[in-house]
């Protein structure tokens, strides 16, 4: 599997932006999140943490998809980190996803 850094994205938004095409802009940022789901359910759990690291901001629903996927994996152990890490506003959503499993 190639890797993909962060510069080809930044590229891409940075081109959106200059021609007003602001909805693609938003179009990067879901597939980026997708691609890390899709890492997380077909159980290549390091690929899409290394995703999740490269993300500049990490949001509720990326940090909700990394726990899901180390659940699922039963690594409870880096889910129960992550979880740390998130901001204590935002974890009564992430503790909902992972009861809810």
């Amino acid at each position: 599997m190639s890797k993909r850094g962060c510069v080809p994205y930044t590229t891409m938004i940075m081109g959106f932006a200059s021609k007003g095409l602001l909805e693609r802009i938003n179009w990067v940022f879901v597939f980026r999140k997708g691609e890390m789901e899709v890492f997380c359910l077909t159980r290549s759990i390091k690929d899409g943490r290394d995703l999740f690291n490269e993300m500049a901001e990490k949001n509720v629903v990326c940090r909700n998809v990394m726990l899901n996927g180390y659940a699922k994996v039963g690594d409870f152990e880096l889910a129960q980190e992550l979880f740390e890490e998130i901001p204590m506003k935002k974890k009564d959503v992430a503790w909902t996803n992972l009861i809810s499993l």
